[in-house]
């Protein structure tokens, strides 16, 4: 009898110590790892960016980055300038010229969605030159289940908060700088430059890098894409020195006072090198 109440009271205090279940993830949503941006809208919050992310070191000759985009992904890297081009059946990701190196989209999106799988928190953003149609890239979306995760915008709603995109699992946004017919029958791939506007891309010489507006300055101008990398290929020795903080705040702050508004992408390349996410959080006002 006395083993039976020992047993029963422990019974009990599990009962009591359990905690049950809750649907709410506000304890846990992070939002783009911080927490403090989940009741932000997607276009209040800036996001680090790499330009072509997937021309790394190894597979490519000419390299923009260092690190791969899975590599890229667990250093904070949220947003990826890629270019996708077509042969035969199958889409490729390459830079310029296939002969320097070159991955499939099977590879690539592979690594990405299997991280955005395993951190239900993460929201992240493509910025695609493409070389294919939309309908093509919508059907590798579908064929490979990313359209399940692709978030699909409403221009009479606007823009979701982090924490509204973590919540509905639609937390990859695909922009294309090339809109075709195949749009109305893939709303989770949106034309780029009608809600995003850009500064040049082209900088040779440090003194080159200034706030003047190149593609999508006729649209909506909801989201602001910073280019702020150097040389016409990848320049690491030149990367050092624009992903400084010094100089990375400094053209951030001159370009977001030029404009009015938050910039909410910085792309560098080498980003792996200096100081981006630092500048980032510090827009963002966190630590």
């Amino acid at each position: 009898m006395k083993k039976i109440l020992v047993l029963f009271s422990f019974f009990l205090v599990v009962l009591a110590c359990k905690k049950e279940p809750s649907n709410e993830r506000q304890s846990t949503e992070v939002c783009y790892s911080q927490k403090e941006l989940c009741d932000k809208k997607y276009n209040e919050v800036c996001f680090l960016g790499a330009h072509n992310a997937f021309n790394y070191k190894g597979p490519f000759a000419f390299p923009n980055q260092n690190i791969s985009i899975v590599k890229q992904l667990e250093r904070g890297v949220r947003c990826f300038l890629i270019d996708i081009y077509k042969e035969g059946d199958q889409l490729i990701l390459y830079h310029s010229f296939k002969p320097l190196g070159f991955q499939t989209a099977e590879t690539v999106f592979g690594g990405l969605k299997t991280y955005m799988e395993a951190h239900p928190e993460d929201v992240v953003t493509l910025i695609i030159q493409n070389d294919v149609s939309v309908s093509d890239l919508g059907n590798f979306y579908r064929s490979f289940g990313l359209e399940l995760i692709a978030y699909i915008h409403d221009d009479a709603k606007g823009w979701p908060t982090l924490g509204e995109m973590v919540k509905s699992g639609r937390r990859l946004v695909s922009m294309v700088e090339s809109g075709d017919g195949g749009l109305a029958s893939n709303p989770f791939i949106l034309e780029g430059y009608d809600y995003m506007f850009e500064n040049e891309y082209e900088h040779t010489n440090l003194s080159d890098f200034d706030c003047n507006e190149n593609r999508g300055s006729g649209g909506k101008r909801e989201l602001y894409l910073l280019n702020h990398w150097i040389g016409g290929i990848g320049d690491e020795e030149g990367a050092k020195k624009v992903n400084k903080y010094d100089f990375l705040s400094n053209q951030a702050k001159d370009c977001m006072t030029q404009k009015g508004r938050i910039i909410n992408f910085i792309a560098l390349d080498f980003v792996d090198l200096g100081d981006g996410l630092k500048v980032v959080n510090e827009i963002n006002g966190v630590e």
